[in-house]
């Protein structure tokens, strides 16, 4: 899980940040149908989080969906096998409430696993 906090001056909201993404930093032998899932600690500015969000190395796309403050991407065809990918979220996303610009950029990396065979 990825966490990143700050302390917000009193009566100040507390800046968005992310609160977890699966897979998590540094995982190994990721399954490769696995959606990217960020979790933040407030609603977001969904198409801002969408603009600002990518994965290396990815030549084709993917869909978003939502659920509360969290964001879903399921990439159009299965990651392939071994490889390490990086993700980001940039510094351009904001909140759905205050549009206050979020922290950033954030970068993690994960690394697929092998194919696995139909049991």
């Amino acid at each position: 899980m990825a966490t990143a906090t700050a302390t917000p001056t009193p009566g100040q909201t507390p800046p968005p940040y992310l609160q977890s993404t699966s897979p998590p930093p540094n995982a190994t032998g990721v399954p490769l149908g696995s959606p990217i899932v960020l979790t933040f600690n407030t609603a977001m500015d969904q198409n801002s989080v969408e603009q600002n969000f990518a994965i290396s190395p990815l030549p084709y796309g993917g869909s978003f969906s939502w659920q509360g403050n969290t964001m879903t991407f399921q990439p159009a065809l299965p990651l392939v096998p071994n490889t390490p990918y990086i993700v980001t979220l940039g510094a351009g996303t904001t909140t759905a409430s205050a549009h206050t610009a979020a922290t950033g950029p954030y970068t993690w990396t994960f690394t697929t696993g092998p194919v696995v065979p139909p049991a």
